[in-house]
C-alpha cells in the first residue's frame, strides 16, 4: 500500500541522516532501527490526529509530500516533543502521556509495543544530541536562520536522484552535511 511505502522512504531517509552523524547504534547511544521504527510510527500517528478529529480536511491528507513528512518528523522530535515530561506508548493504540512521578528525566521514554514493562528508548542516552540534530536541520531546511530569499537548494543540499518515481512521490537522497 501507499502508507507502507511512504513510511519505508521516511525510515530510509532518517537511517541514512542518523548514520552520517554516527547517531545510528543502540550501543554508542543512538537510535537503532527498531526504536526508529517505533518513532516513526508515533509520529505519524500524532500528526494524523488533527486529520482524523476534524480539525484539518482528511482529504488533505494524501496531498502531503515525503519532504513535508521528513520536515513534520524533525520538527515533531527536534521541537514539539518534549522528552524530559513527555513519554510514548505504543500500545493499545498508543498515545503520549507525562512520566509517570515528578521529576524531570532527561532520557527518551518509549515503551515497546511488545512488552508494556520495557522502555527501548533509554538506551539512546545521546538523544538530547539527535533531537538537537533534528531542530537544527528542520531550522536549516525550512530557513528559519537564513536571510529572506536565500535557499538550501542553492547550498546544494538536496540531490534529486532522476530515475526512479513512485506513485508520484520523487525519490530525494538528502545530502545534508553535518554542521
Amino acid at each position: 500500500s501507499e502508507m507502507c511505502i511512504r513510511d519505508r522512504y521516511i525510515i530510509m531517509v532518517m537511517k541514512l541522516f542518523l548514520r552520517q552523524r554516527e547517531l545510528n547504534e543502540t550501543f554508542r547511544g543512538g537510535i537503532g532501527s527498531f526504536l526508529l521504527f517505533c518513532m516513526v510510527l508515533a509520529f505519524l500517528r500524532e500528526h494524523k490526529k488533527d486529520f482524523l478529529t476534524g480539525k484539518k480536511d482528511i482529504n488533505s491528507l494524501q496531498d502531503v509530500s515525503l519532504g513535508e513528512y521528513l520536515l513534520r518528523f524533525m520538527e515533531f522530535y527536534g521541537i514539539r516533543f518534549d522528552c524530559a515530561s513527555q513519554q510514548i506508548l505504543m500500545v493499545n493504540g498508543g498515545s503520549i502521556i507525562s512520566k509517570p512521578g515528578h521529576h524531570r528525566d532527561y532520557s527518551f521514554s518509549l515503551i515497546s509495543p511488545q512488552d508494556e514493562q520495557h522502555d527501548i528508548g533509554n538506551a539512546a542516552f545521546k538523544i538530547r544530541d539527535i533531537f538537537g540534530v533534528l531542530k537544527n536541520r528542520y531550522h536549516f531546511m525550512t530557513n528559519y536562520n537564513y536571510k529572506s530569499g536565500e535557499s538550501v537548494l542553492k547550498l546544494s543540499l538536496i540531490h534529486i536522484s532522476e530515475p526512479t518515481r513512485l506513485l508520484s512521490i520523487s525519490y530525494a537522497v538528502f545530502c545534508l552535511k553535518k554542521k
